[in-house]
């Protein structure tokens, strides 16, 4: 009907304005994917500097600055559970200059967890993710803790259970270590930290029994002997740990979660440009030399397809996130 209005005679010069706009503005977005980009990029990780999706963040810019022809400004905007930096790009101009480099727990995890939280799923676009890594269960050194097995008969021996460092309440950590203790049915005391650094301190220490933690963050005082890996959370044994077993093997098939990383914009951003970071986010991705960087620490280099296929992955892991942590009636302000 609309269309049959437009080309009645008396408003043909009313279709010919609409049709010489809608060519106007396809053509001023090919000439800005075209252009772009023109200044440096900021690249926002809500994680401190010097770990390791910081590192991994600035290896990214590094190859993306060759890629783009821009420079890659990693910004560190850390607080309230990673909540800060995602608020902060979230609310950025929607050109391609402010991007957000995260876990995926900022928009599959907050959301369940923050009564009131100033950004949501949908005001992201996301463009491709990066990488992808196990979290994993971690016994102090000095807690004599080898197995599961023996986590469990130790947690019952005493009505005090065991505890776990997290990197705060409302976090990742906090959230698998108590979905950890419910499914094992032991009691764990969670013991909040400020980040997984102090943690680590107070666990080589002997002052914390446990710690949720990643394996690339994990692994190297595994290899020490400070600490010990006492399961990993993914479908298979990791290939630079192959001594550690899976939840699933020790029939906990449950218990499977991973941390994956990725890129994303403020919902709006012109599709041309996120297609053109999308292309180059993944040869950057697929470069041995970032490869080889992050399996020496156990995280898969990944991309994505399509930035659908990166927000369906989003949808689908934001479904069940909430199915977990419904029952642990964990809930921040």
């Amino acid at each position: 009907m609309f269309l049959y209005f437009l080309i009645q005679p008396k408003h043909i010069n009313a279709f010919k304005y609409i049709l010489i706009a809608c060519c106007t503005l396809v053509s001023s977005l090919c000439v800005c994917a075209q252009t772009y980009p023109t200044k440096p990029i900021t690249l926002v990780v809500p994680y401190a500097v010097g770990g390791p999706t910081d590192n991994t963040a600035r290896r990214l810019g590094i190859l993306l600055s060759a890629s783009l022809g821009a420079n890659i400004v990693v910004e560190n905007k850390v607080g309230a559970g990673t909540n800060i930096g995602a608020t902060f790009v979230a609310k950025a101009p929607k050109d391609g200059y402010t991007l957000l480099l995260s876990g995926s727990s900022n928009m599959t995890v907050n959301p369940h967890v923050y009564k009131s939280l100033s950004y949501k799923l949908q005001d992201f676009a996301p463009i491709s993710l990066i990488s992808r890594q196990p979290i994993v269960l971690v016994a102090s050194g000095a807690s004599g803790v080898k197995s599961i097995a023996e986590l469990i008969a130790r947690a019952k021996s005493t009505a005090d259970g065991v505890t776990y460092g997290s990197a705060g309440p409302g976090t990742l950590t906090n959230i698998v270590g108590e979905w950890i203790g419910r499914t094992l049915g032991i009691k764990m005391l969670q013991i909040p930290y400020k980040g997984a650094a102090q943690v680590n301190v107070d666990l080589v220490g002997g002052r914390v029994d446990l710690q949720v933690g990643s394996i690339s963050g994990s692994l190297p005082m595994h290899k020490a002997g400070k600490i010990r890996i006492l399961a990993i959370m993914a479908d298979q044994r990791s290939t630079i740990a192959p001594d550690i077993p899976t939840f699933k093997e020790l029939g906990y098939p449950d218990l499977m979660a991973y941390t994956t990383f990725g890129v994303g914009a403020p919902v709006g951003t012109p599709e041309p440009i996120l297609e053109k970071l999308r292309r180059a986010i993944v040869d950057a991705v697929a470069q041995p030399e970032f490869v080889a960087a992050l399996a020496s620490i156990g995280e898969t280099a990944v991309s994505s397809s399509s930035s659908k296929a990166y927000m369906d992955e989003l949808q689908q892991e934001f479904q069940r996130w909430g199915r977990i942590i419904a029952p642990l009636n964990i809930v921040m302000e």
